[in-house]
């Protein structure tokens, strides 16, 4: 069976016109959401480096049909949110000295991520992170997947800790560009697998646009 992203990369128009990109076209078993945990496998040289460039202009072709070309940030957050596993989003700098809300989901409590937050997510020290987790607005979250810093992934997937004030685990994909972070939250029982692809696309497409 051929690797539903290479699948995707030979049959990326019939995708999106049967599918939405939730099918592989050519039947394999696995959806976008499976698939979209696989693309560390580009830098492993299993898959064409070429799918970066793919999935940049897909995002691109997307942001073009549905904003404007010289949309604010605002434009990039309702991007996200119009998926039906993200409720909520946010765009942070991350440079230092920037690390500032560009943008935000309206009602969304990732508003509140703060700067000393940003600067533990970016930080290049990583031997920590695992055992001792992240914050969002105050939500301590587990590390689940940590590919910040790696060149063609720069996402980290993380759950948030239950507690009684907050029963459900949701999950949030964390995308890197050279400027800001993007981060989304999963609405109540999506996985990672479903959080990931939005903002991996929307990531990798503002770091080929040097943002």
């Amino acid at each position: 069976m051929k690797n539903p992203l290479e699948c995707w990369l030979n049959e990326d128009q019939q995708t999106q016109k049967t599918t939405g990109l939730n099918v592989c076209p050519l039947k394999c078993s696995e959806t976008v959401s499976q698939w979209g945990w696989a693309r560390a496998d580009i830098n492993s040289g299993r898959l064409p480096r070429r799918a970066l460039s793919a999935a940049a202009a897909r995002f691109g072709s997307r942001l073009r049909q549905n904003t404007r070309a010289d949309m604010s940030w605002d434009g990039y957050i309702q991007n996200l949110i119009k998926s039906e596993w993200l409720d909520d989003a946010v765009i942070v700098g991350h440079t230092p000295g920037q690390e500032s809300v560009w943008a935000s989901a309206p009602g969304g409590w990732l508003s509140g991520v703060t700067a000393g937050e940003v600067k533990a997510i970016v930080a290049s020290d990583r031997s920590g992170l695992f055992a001792n987790g992240v914050t969002l607005a105050g939500k301590k979250c587990t590390v689940l997947r940590d590919g910040l810093h790696m060149d063609g992934q720069n996402t980290m997937d993380i759950k948030m800790k239950t507690s009684d004030k907050d029963p459900d685990p949701f999950p949030f994909t964390i995308g890197k560009t050279h400027k800001a972070l993007i981060i989304a939250k999963g609405v109540k029982d999506a996985h990672g697998g479903k959080v990931n692809p939005p903002v991996f696309d929307m990531t990798l497409y503002l770091r080929k646009m040097n943002l």
